[in-house]
């Protein structure tokens, strides 16, 4: 027999982003991808004062254990299914549109205010070339 799969789990959020559910939604890629390669058990260790790791781990269903400074919690992963398997190529073509098109804004956005500063800095400059 194979022996189980396993895999760690980390994710560092910037301070100013927190709050925002990055963090479980990135687990919740996380989880998916593993379980559809094969993973069946997923570990996080965690400093036991980061309640946001650990709630989110739990909201999972990870058993948590403490031992005084730091936590580690253990996720038991269900088989890949069709459904798991559909669901993240769906998921990871929604993410790669959803990307493109905010890349494309930002350009737009970009050339747009670009056109205006440039236009601004020719209209300030005076003409070399008056005769």
């Amino acid at each position: 027999p194979i022996p189980p799969l396993g895999a760690e789990f980390g994710v560092s959020v910037l301070e100013h982003h927190r709050g925002r559910r990055f963090g479980e939604r990135l687990f919740e890629r996380a989880i998916m991808h593993a379980r559809n390669e094969g993973v069946s058990e997923l570990h996080i260790h965690a400093l036991s004062e980061n309640a946001a790791m650990l709630k989110i781990a739990r909201n999972a269903g990870a058993h948590v254990t403490r031992d005084g400074s730091e936590s580690e919690a253990r996720l038991q992963l269900p088989r890949a299914t069709l459904d798991s398997h559909v669901r993240e190529v769906i998921e990871e073509q929604w993410a790669q549109a959803d990307y493109r098109l905010k890349v494309q804004a930002k350009q737009i956005t970009d050339a747009v205010s670009g056109a205006g500063r440039d236009d601004l800095s020719k209209a300030d400059k005076p003409e070399m070339n008056r005769k």
